[in-house]
């Protein structure tokens, strides 16, 4: 779905203008139209640019929309790729360090790893949402 249909489809403003009067004995043209002429075709018009408008905006927010639904499931994609790698690369290590120094020596490195990892993350997060907590109390109001 484009956006151009919507815009090709918005009404012709100037259809509801009156007809120009030509005034041979001045040369040019005669306005026929009275002021409550003119209001009612002003309030027509910003009717129409306004249901056009809306129409532009809803088919802005469905394009959106669309849009938004194939970019999650690529993000889910990529967080599962992501998620792979760091398993492959968890075996890696302990294989690696397996070799080295025994199998429950590498478990015990790889495990301290991941858990200092997920500890700093963890007081991030604590800080992140001890922020939020300050600013949406009422103390601060």
């Amino acid at each position: 779905m484009t956006l151009d249909r919507t815009i090709s489809s918005a009404p012709d403003l100037r259809q509801d203008l009156p007809e120009p009067h030509f005034d041979a004995e001045t040369g040019g043209y005669e306005d026929t139209s009275s002021l409550v002429d003119d209001v009612s075709a002003l309030f027509s018009d910003g009717k129409s640019y306004a249901k056009a408008e809306l129409a532009f905006q809803k088919s802005r927010a469905s394009y959106v929309a669309d849009r938004s639904k194939g970019a999650s499931v690529f993000g889910l994609g990529a967080l599962i790729a992501l998620h792979l790698a760091l398993i492959a690369l968890t075996i890696g290590l302990l294989l690696g360090l397996t070799e080295e120094l025994g199998p429950w020596l590498a478990t015990l490195i790889v495990f301290g790893l991941f858990a200092i990892i997920a500890g700093i993350m963890a007081m991030m997060l604590k800080s992140r949402l001890s922020e939020i907590s300050s600013a949406m109390s009422d103390k601060n109001a």
